[in-house]
């Protein structure tokens, strides 16, 4: 919270305000929280910069979603 305020002109003014509001707070709260799971799943995660024709990206997004509905598919009937 304190590093929001702090691009304010009066930090503790802010952290007041938003500690006194349960929807700001919850707000806040969530984005922190959405940052921590992108951090940890990004720690996790091989990137490998690639690149492409746009028109190469999308034949290798449909090719990635035509993967990912098989796998689905056989996961539902070994269900």
């Amino acid at each position: 919270m304190a590093e929001l305020a702090e691009q304010y002109q009066d930090p503790d003014e802010v952290v007041s305000y938003y500690m006194g509001n349960e929807q700001l707070k919850t707000q806040v709260k969530s984005a922190i929280l959405e940052e921590k799971a992108v951090a940890k799943l990004l720690e996790q995660t091989n990137i490998k910069d690639v690149e492409m024709s746009y028109q190469q990206a999308l034949a290798a997004a449909q090719q990635q979603a035509e993967q990912d509905e098989g796998a689905e598919e056989g996961e539902q009937a070994n269900a």
